[in-house]
């Protein structure tokens, strides 16, 4: 399960730098996809 979830954000990640046309995403990009990540982990029973 684990990698279906990283996966999933690294997928999201690619799509953001592709987009952007960058290298690499912007401190408040990569803070709101933590938050994002974070949320979900909470949320995820164990």
């Amino acid at each position: 399960m684990l990698s279906t979830f990283a996966a999933g954000y690294q997928e999201e990640v690619l799509t953001l730098m592709e987009k952007e046309e960058e290298e690499f995403l912007l401190h408040e990009q990569v803070k709101a996809l933590l938050e994002k990540i974070r949320g979900e982990v909470l949320k995820t029973p164990i």
